[in-house]
């Protein structure tokens, strides 16, 4: 079973109020279960009107908004816990989460509570460092008592920690065999003296008297003529309601909070010395004793948990120290917090590593309104989907109104993600967005579109549009249960302050191609022999490669093509979806003839005139002695210089015919894309490296490193590196 049925579990019903006490032995009702339902991180952006009334939209799982950072805090019995096996499969749960989030870049934070009596709370670690400390804050043993209900207080002060992670992605992991005697009261998790109770007078007081065991002198469970059982057979979440909901009322019936007390311990825990705080409970059939009041306690707070939005989980261990016919009803109640239903570490993978399961769709309905004065209606423009995964585009196969999207043999019978269009002129305009593979919650799926307004409708009274009518997700989890519909926050658009809202819709206009300046994926790759030739030159072909791997998401999922119409590309050549894509952006520019000639070295020039398609600004007044004002590439020159891009020689030229060298090109690319390691210092230890850059005095050595290996950093303009990461896989457009 998976997580998500944990949200079947209910708030404890009130209390039922002075009632007779016969008249409590009758089962208690209980609310139905209601169909699961958790917020699942999404968003849903539109970008601003231009003067031809178009936008795109972009619906993200996860949050487009969202860093992708988790928490996840194990809260694990001190003893129990500590089994082989336990800590073997946690582990591999962490390598796993380890090797996901650094796959995506994304962040992993770890913290471990062990209790005991009392609680034992470690610092944050992150995990792609400190997975060694993780493992030894976990492999830490110790014993004397059970108090479930510390340990998750400290839990829950642990997830309260970092504000700027969301409910959503904090996940907490309870392992325990489920017994639990003792409780800690405002929140004192860390005491070793924690909360008991006990019948007995002070002057006979012995072991039993702590409440460890249930038969001690009228204990609840003797007399069910009057009191709900505790389970002992049964997880179902009915019966632990019932059961709960009773020992509430009959604490309070017999101001059992009264006479709680702390017990000191010596060196054997059974021993309990009753402290100065005694005081004898009266020996009452309607009472609640030290068990009763721990798993009361302990859920409590686990309910607390869930109602902050937390993801919550609870495996029970085999072996139960309860003592005799104790164990039982621990593991009923480990398996009651998880809805009733036993999990395993196969679930909690599930549940932490996806956003949603394979299943769920989004029914997106177009921007509409004819109330209020309003008359607008958004269209879909026709081919404009882009879907993406972690950043990379799909391809896709259109058949009619529908899309397909997937890997490179994508079919109608073989995809990740399929869009069924629905056009329509009256408001009914949609789209149902099937997602057929699990999403991760550590790499982002992005579905984008462009809409604009009709020509008939670019007025609203409330000079804002919205560009969706509505667009709901329906959700299933890891075992494909279906959840709760949950809706997309509607993005709310105007005009530009220089449209006029009366003027006709134009055609849309390419928009300019854009490099990705914020992720710093290696971008070049060496030779097999360990080298990479910095002093070489370097053919058009692969600095069309190069471009291509370093367009933005939406640039290159916007633009790619398979179709080059170059005379001398062959669709079968490797760098053909490279040149196709490129020259779909308008990215080459100097091939008017028909013909590319992949397989030249790069000049100067060539290289300015590409460079120059991904500038936002169009024109610049720097001229060199050797460019004319009619030159062909002048503009592309001067605007590269006066970007920084590629720069002169001290004398004044330019050298436009001058072919670029591998290191010249990266030290290009860098600059046009912000990558800048300050110092050697700045770099990481497992690095790539290569035979023929090993001389860090050489100019170019920090910018083949950089250009060379895929990394997370921090800083910028200069940056220094924070962790290796994986490279993208850019065989699969060869």
């Amino acid at each position: 079973m998976k997580k998500r049925i944990l949200a079947c579990l209910l708030a404890l019903v009130m209390l039922i109020g002075a009632m007779p006490v016969m008249a409590l032995a009758a089962e208690p009702e209980v609310e139905k279960p209601a169909a699961f339902d958790w917020k699942v991180s999404k968003s849903k952006t539109a970008t601003d009107l231009d003067a031809d009334g178009s936008t795109r939209v972009t619906l993200s799982l996860p949050s487009a908004e969202e860093t992708l950072t988790s928490d996840v805090v194990f809260v694990l019995d001190g003893s129990s816990s500590a089994d082989a096996n336990v800590v073997k499969e946690s582990l591999k749960l962490l390598k796993e989460l380890k090797k996901a989030a650094g796959d995506n870049g994304a962040t992993v934070n770890v913290c471990i509570v062990k209790f005991k009596r009392q609680a034992f709370k470690s610092d944050w670690y992150d995990l792609a460092t400190h997975f060694d400390d993780i493992k030894e804050k976990m492999e830490t043993r110790y014993s004397g008592g059970t108090n479930i209900h510390a340990g998750l207080l400290a839990g829950k002060e642990a997830l309260e920690e970092h504000t700027n992670v969301s409910a959503s992605r904090k996940y907490l992991v309870l392992i325990s065999d489920g017994s639990t005697y003792l409780y800690s009261k405002d929140g004192n998790w860390a005491s070793d003296t924690p909360f008991t109770r006990s019948y007995y007078p002070k002057d006979n007081y012995s072991s039993v008297a702590g409440g460890y065991w249930d038969n001690a002198w009228f204990e609840p469970n003797n007399h069910p003529e009057v009191n709900v059982p505790r389970p002992k057979d049964t997880s179902e979440i009915a019966a632990w309601q019932n059961y709960l909901k009773d020992v509430k009322a009959r604490n309070a019936k017999s101001h059992g909070d009264d006479y709680d007390y702390h017990c000191e311990y010596d060196k054997n825990f059974n021993q309990g010395i009753p402290s100065d705080d005694y005081k004898q409970q009266p020996r009452v059939e309607r009472s609640a004793n030290n068990r009763d009041m721990a798993f009361y306690y302990a859920d409590q707070t686990w309910q607390q948990m869930r109602e902050a939005g937390y993801n919550l989980f609870s495996i029970a261990t085999e072996d139960g120290s309860a003592g005799a016919g104790n164990s039982d009803d621990s593991r009923c109640f480990m398996n009651y917090l998880n809805g009733g239903k036993i999990l395993d570490f196969s679930d909690i993978k599930d549940e932490i590593f996806y956003a949603v399961g394979r299943g769920s769709t989004v029914e997106d309905c177009m921007g509409y309104d004819t109330s209020n004065g309003n008359n607008y209606n958004f269209d879909l423009v026709p081919n404009s989907l882009i879907l993406t995964v972690g950043g990379q585009p799909l391809a896709s196969l259109q058949d009619g109104n529908t899309y397909y999207f997937g890997d490179a043999d994508v079919s109608k019978s073989k995809y990740r993600f399929m869009v069924e269009y629905t056009p329509a002129n009256d408001g009914s305009e949609k789209f149902v967005w099937t997602i057929n593979e699990p999403v991760s919650n550590f790499s982002r799926v992005q579905l984008s579109y462009q809409l604009r307004l009709r020509d008939d409708a670019r007025t609203s009274k409330d000079n804002y549009f919205y560009t969706n009518f509505s667009a709901t997700l329906t959700p299933k989890d890891s075992g494909e249960n279906t959840g709760r519909e949950q809706t997309f926050d509607r993005p709310r658009v105007t005009f530009g302050a220089d449209a006029d809202y009366l003027l006709p819709i134009l055609s849309l206009n390419k928009a300019t191609p854009k490099l990705n300046t914020r992720d710093h994926f290696a971008y070049v790759q060496g030779y097999p022999d360990g080298t990479v030739k910095p002093t070489g030159s370097i053919t058009r072909a692969e600095v069309a490669a190069i471009l291509f791997r370093l367009m933005d998401a939406d640039s290159r999922s916007l633009y790619y093509s398979t179709a080059s119409g170059f005379r001398d590309v062959d669709s079968t050549k490797w760098y053909n979806t490279y040149v196709a894509t490129l020259n779909n952006a308008g990215v080459i520019t100097d091939s008017r003839t028909g013909y590319f000639r992949p397989n030249d070295a790069i000049t100067r020039a060539e290289l300015a005139a590409m460079l120059a398609q991904f500038a936002e600004k169009k024109s610049a007044a720097i001229y060199f002695s050797d460019v004319s004002a009619g030159y062909w590439a002048a503009n592309a020159i001067a605007l590269t210089a006066n970007l920084g891009w590629i720069n002169g020689y001290p004398d004044g030229t330019f050298g436009p015919d001058k072919t670029v060298t591998r290191a010249e090109l990266m030290a290009m690319v860098n600059r046009a894309t912000g990558r800048a390691p300050k110092s050697t210092g700045a770099l990481l230890s497992g690095m790539k490296t290569w035979k023929d850059n090993a001389d860090t005095a050489r100019w170019y050595y920090l910018d083949v490193q950089e250009a060379t290996n895929s990394h997370t950093y921090t800083g910028a303009p200069t940056e220094t590196w924070t962790s290796l990461t994986a490279t993208p896989d850019w065989s699969q457009y060869e």
